[in-house]
């Protein structure tokens, strides 16, 4: 049972299963029991097994009905954590951190355009040479932001 934010209450999960939040956190995702909601907790490090006991039973029969896992129960979460450990990845490689990335980008060229302005300026103003070109004031700018 974990809280529902529509129904304001703990109610019985529906379907639930385990993936792994952007920031790399392990989280018990479900559905509302009454309303169909979705749910999220995150998993406290270090459990093993007591708050996801339906989780792990019924990734346990699912293994022993291919044969893939059988034992305990803290096999059966190994099988849902490898299976989201592979789905962050597969995120980490596309989604929110590509945008990072490409913000970070944006953000270094925006830094080495205004540095760039400002050689131009002072290029004008007489306190750099008229002899420096336009590709020799872009890479003095990219110089001095690394």
């Amino acid at each position: 049972m974990s809280y529902c934010a529509s129904c304001r209450d703990h109610t019985h999960d529906v379907q639930p299963y385990l993936d792994y939040a952007s920031n790399g956190r392990l989280v018990k995702k479900s559905h509302c029991g009454d309303c169909g909601s979705r749910k999220s907790t995150f998993v406290p490090e270090g459990v093993s097994g007591s708050g996801l006991s339906e989780i792990a039973t019924i990734a346990q029969a699912a293994g022993q009905a291919t044969g893939a896992v059988s034992g305990t129960i803290n096999k059966g979460l190994d099988l849902v954590g490898q299976w989201s450990k592979q789905s962050f990845q597969k995120r980490q490689e596309t989604g929110r951190f590509k945008k990072i990335a490409a913000r970070n980008d944006r953000r270094q060229l925006n830094a080495t355009t205004r540095e760039f302005n400002k050689l131009k300026r002072e290029q004008r103003w007489g306190k750099l040479p008229h002899s420096l070109t336009e590709q020799d004031l872009w890479n003095m700018a990219a110089s001095t932001m690394h």
